[in-house]
């Protein structure tokens, strides 16, 4: 339903038309798509009207959809379906011919082929991020996300999902491992669950320094800790500079996010921290599940 496109530094999101693609992977009905294709995540049971290549029809419903990842799974009741070889991303390189099945600008089934430029690309749209992307110059246009990206031996390697327009044979694609691990979760518990600390953090500087009087020492300064989290229990207080997790030095907010999300639910890490006062101290914090 939606395909978000980002050119000149910024974030264009366009309506184009009512549909997008997808992959059965399943004989039994189960279908990967975007999230931006059958809408916002609590969309869950939300109908959707599938159509094959054969021409046969199905009143599909969202079983999950996760906005962080944009991995959505559909669900059709139907049996013996034709579902998808699915391949990996392991072992793929750059230099690769790749070919793209969509249904762009309502042309069903369209095919295009192209190279890959590059893997693991960090790609920012508005407060998504795309952690991983593959690189390919194969055609998307508007109606291609949510489709397959695959090798030449047939097997998908990855979910069509942006395409940059102000160039010429840009487009990203979501790993299928990446997509698979989140439809799993999506099925069991019908999102994802992530660890969460309960805190929110930014890089520390001298303004924050000189306004707040934070400590003067490299980290990330803690600008508001969420009643319920888990941080708020473990003593830390909102302008605690945490200079270390689990031992590892931390020099930016942005770090503190990224050893979040490799936490476990339930892990328990040693946080330290520089007070006001210029004394550090280590709490412990158990991470949560974030709502």
């Amino acid at each position: 339903m939606f395909d978000d496109f980002f050119g000149d530094n910024r974030t264009v999101t366009r309506d184009m038309a009512s549909h997008g693609s997808g992959v059965i992977i399943t004989r039994d009905g189960y279908i990967l798509t975007n999230e931006h294709v059958v809408g916002a995540a609590n969309a869950v049971n939300r109908k959707i009207s599938v159509s094959l290549l054969d021409g046969r029809k199905f009143q599909g419903a969202v079983v999950g959809a996760d906005h962080t990842t944009d991995v959505a799974l559909v669900k059709v009741d139907a049996k013996d379906l034709p579902a998808a070889q699915v391949g990996t991303v392991r072992g793929v390189a750059p230099g690769q011919i790749v070919v793209a099945l969509g249904n762009p600008l309502e042309l069903r089934f369209t095919v295009s082929h192209g190279v890959i430029s590059a893997l693991n690309r960090p790609i920012q749209v508005d407060d998504r991020i795309y952690a991983d992307m593959i690189q390919h110059d194969a055609l998307i246009n508007p109606g291609n996300s949510g489709g397959a990206l695959v090798n030449l031996q047939g097997k998908v390697i990855g979910i069509n999902s942006l395409v940059r327009p102000d160039a010429q044979g840009i487009g990203f694609a979501i790993p299928i491992d990446t997509a698979l691990r989140v439809a799993d979760e999506l099925k069991r518990f019908g999102k994802v669950k992530r660890p969460w600390l309960g805190l929110i953090t930014d890089t520390n500087n001298d303004a924050y320094v000189r306004r707040y009087g934070v400590a003067s020492v490299e980290g990330a300064v803690i600008m508001r800790l969420f009643q319920d989290g888990p941080a708020i229990e473990s003593g830390l207080e909102a302008g605690d500079v945490i200079v270390a997790i689990d031992g590892q030095a931390v020099t930016s907010g942005e770090q503190v996010k990224e050893l979040e999300r490799k936490l476990s639910i339930r892990q328990q890490v040693s946080v330290e921290v520089a007070r006001r006062d210029g004394t550090k101290t280590k709490l412990k914090v158990t991470a949560g599940e974030a709502p």
